[in-house]
């Protein structure tokens, strides 16, 4: 009898936080989805492909954010940027801000603060800029 009783109470416990840990969750909000910045299929023109190798040759992880860039890799259409732009926006985290003097001249390179408790990249510019992570 003792043994039912204790096995009974275990049940009710185990039910009691059960229910609990469901209450607790249905409270939380919910996960953000993350959101495409455009839709972009991932193949990319033989042309891209080489034009972004060629670019990619930076002595730092950066980023790129030119817009007139993505829009032509976006488009498969890489073989008609030479000569449209004169320097291509990346982004470069100021913790490598004093390698800036070693830079290409194709770049205009914009710093931006990696602060790891936000969701954003905030670029330090005239007209300030932030990027989604």
């Amino acid at each position: 009898l003792k043994r039912k009783c204790v096995i009974i109470s275990l049940c009710l416990l185990l039910t009691f936080l059960l229910f609990l840990v469901q209450i607790s969750s249905e409270k939380r909000p919910p996960f953000k989805t993350p959101r495409p910045l455009f839709d972009y299929d991932g193949r990319l023109s033989d042309t891209c492909r080489l034009y972004l190798l060629e670019i990619s040759q930076t002595p730092v992880p950066t980023l790129l954010i030119d817009r007139h860039v993505l829009k032509h890799v976006e488009n498969g259409r890489c073989d008609q940027m030479d000569g449209v732009r004169n320097a291509i926006q990346i982004g470069v985290d100021v913790e490598f801000q004093w390698k800036s003097d070693s830079w290409d001249k194709k770049f205009e390179v914009l710093f931006y603060v990696n602060d790891t408790g936000k969701d954003f990249l905030d670029f330090r510019t005239e007209r300030r800029k932030i990027i989604p992570k």
